[in-house]
């Protein structure tokens, strides 16, 4: 036993008056064995958990990541421990020092400042994590719609993330006031350097809190047609209809004249124009026009269809057919259908579809 004891407490290094023993090897060998084992253990119910409460693949990552983490860090805890490391005395050890001149205290960084921000991220993440799961089951319970979704998202996200941010700093053992007084004078030039940029960011927040564009919305922007994939804090992703991304800033959401064709409601109105020669029997070219747009499969069936007789033009009788559709990003094709079978059922009916004439009178 005496010689247990003597080889345990045989010195390996000796650093100053740190000395590390052949105990504190066994020790940690033990600590990484017990969290290997914990770890598996872990992993193994929580398998159990997945399988009967069926969760998300994003929340399994999220359980998986917590745990790991909360056994990493007590992991390295106890390893400390079973150094024989003092825990106070490591935790104010001075990792370096900054001058800022003299008649100014010196800025220290020390190991309890990184320790201080590695805790603020993990709070963070475990709070993120809990109103995931908090907004989840609100959502499944209220049926909020997606683009609400996304908005309640982002704003939580965007206050818990800058308040995270500011709490790291602080961490850090920087003084917010003297931040914010040196801020606030370059805000000023930033502020002409950047105005549009500064817009957008607020553009931004205005659109995820009032709601007036939403995600999945179809929007129509200078002539362009797209679904809004996502509101970003500067710019929102457009995907239009030849599938490629618009980077849209979000001024132009707000301050711009722009179409939002889903606007709460399933169904759009459309309308193809046509014109027929005069003399042609209107009352059959109204019957025509409407059984064709009915006979489409995109179009719906309520509200009916209409015909109107617009104006007696300067070659033609102008008719607009108007129809309800859902599909709104494949309303060109819609419409190009309903042409092509306008035309094959007037050729059928000899209704002449004329092109415009002007009389040229030559004076002798």
């Amino acid at each position: 036993m005496n010689k247990l004891q003597e080889f345990l407490q045989q010195i390996i290094l000796r650093v100053g008056e740190y000395e590390l023993t052949v105990l504190n090897l066994a020790l940690i060998g033990a600590i990484i064995i017990a969290v290997w084992l914990l770890r598996w253990a872990v992993n193994q119910g929580l398998r159990g958990v997945d399988e009967n409460f069926k969760i998300s693949k994003e929340n399994k990552r999220t359980i998986h990541r917590f745990f790991n983490t909360l056994i990493t860090v007590f992991s390295v805890l106890m390893i400390i421990r079973a150094l024989g490391l003092p825990l106070p005395q490591l935790l104010s050890f001075e990792v370096f020092t900054i001058n800022r001149g003299e008649g100014i205290k010196p800025f220290a960084f020390h190991v309890s400042n990184l320790v201080n921000v590695l805790i603020i991220y993990f709070f963070v993440r475990v709070i993120m994590w809990l109103l995931d799961q908090l907004l989840n089951s609100y959502y499944e319970r209220d049926k909020v719609d997606v683009g609400a979704q996304y908005a309640i998202n982002q704003v939580l996200r965007y206050i818990i993330y800058t308040s995270a941010i500011l709490a790291a700093i602080q961490a850090l053992g920087f003084n917010l006031t003297l931040i914010w007084g040196g801020a606030a004078a370059l805000l000023v030039g930033f502020g002409l350097g950047l105005q549009q940029t500064f817009n957008d960011l607020i553009s931004g927040l205005l659109l995820l809190i009032e709601r007036t564009v939403e995600v999945g919305d179809t929007l129509d922007v200078d002539g362009e047609i797209g679904i809004v994939e996502r509101i970003g804090i500067r710019v929102s992703h457009v995907r239009n209809r030849a599938d490629i991304i618009i980077l849209l800033p979000n001024s132009k959401l707000v301050t711009s004249k722009v179409i939002n064709w889903s606007s709460k409601r399933e169904n759009t109105r459309f309308d193809v124009a046509v014109g027929t020669a005069y003399g042609s029997d209107t009352a059959l070219i109204k019957k025509l026009l409407l059984e064709i747009v009915n006979h489409h499969e995109k179009v719906e069936t309520y509200p009916t269809p209409f015909v109107l007789l617009e104006d007696f033009g300067a070659s033609s009788l102008d008719f607009k057919v108007f129809f309800w559709s859902k599909e709104l990003m494949k309303a060109e094709h819609i419409k190009s259908d309903i042409r092509f079978e306008i035309d094959r059922v007037f050729r059928e009916h000899k209704i002449e579809v004329p092109f415009p004439q002007r009389d040229v009178w030559i004076k002798k």
